[in-house]
């Protein structure tokens, strides 16, 4: 039995080696992160490719905002600062956002004259807009899995300035 006690430290070295791989380095005056998904639905079914993004009411949290990109099932695994898994506690307001871009028209290869493309907006454009919409959220300080809707599908042409 002595002989396997050797291969059984070597096991566990490299298990925590492997485990504190994994952790993430984040900012020494960052608040504490909770995992937090959201499905995003627009008229009851899931919204795929959409931006989420959560704005903290807290001013003094401000810095922490969250966020990602739907997947095809309407979901959202948070990240705050794009990069740390996870989500401040805390009151947010959520913005959500998703375009559609049509293709342009090359009309001169040599001059590369063209028409533009067209860009649409998928969601009602209130709903991305910090001050105007109407999406909230509590990040209760536990993992949390929350649905919010995005109101009636829409094809909105976005014309630039």
């Amino acid at each position: 039995m002595k002989t396997h006690i050797p291969l059984l430290i070597v096991f566990i070295l490299l298990s925590l080696s492997v485990i504190s791989g994994c952790q993430q380095n984040v900012p020494a005056d960052m608040p504490a992160l909770y995992p937090c998904t959201l499905v995003i639905t627009q008229d009851n079914r899931p919204l795929e490719g959409a931006v989420v993004a959560l704005f903290h009411q807290d001013s003094s949290l401000q810095q922490w905002t969250a966020g990602g990109v739907t997947d095809q099932s309407g979901k959202v695994a948070l990240k705050t600062q794009g990069r740390y898994d996870g989500v401040v506690e805390g009151d947010y307001k959520v913005t959500v956002t998703k375009t559609e871009v049509e293709p342009g028209v090359l009309l001169n290869a040599e001059t590369e004259e063209a028409i533009p493309g067209k860009t649409w907006t998928l969601v009602e454009p209130h709903f991305g807009n910090v001050a105007s919409t109407p999406l909230t959220f509590r990040m209760p300080g536990k993992k949390v899995s929350e649905t919010l809707d995005v109101g009636i599908a829409i094809r909105q042409e976005m014309h630039s300035n």
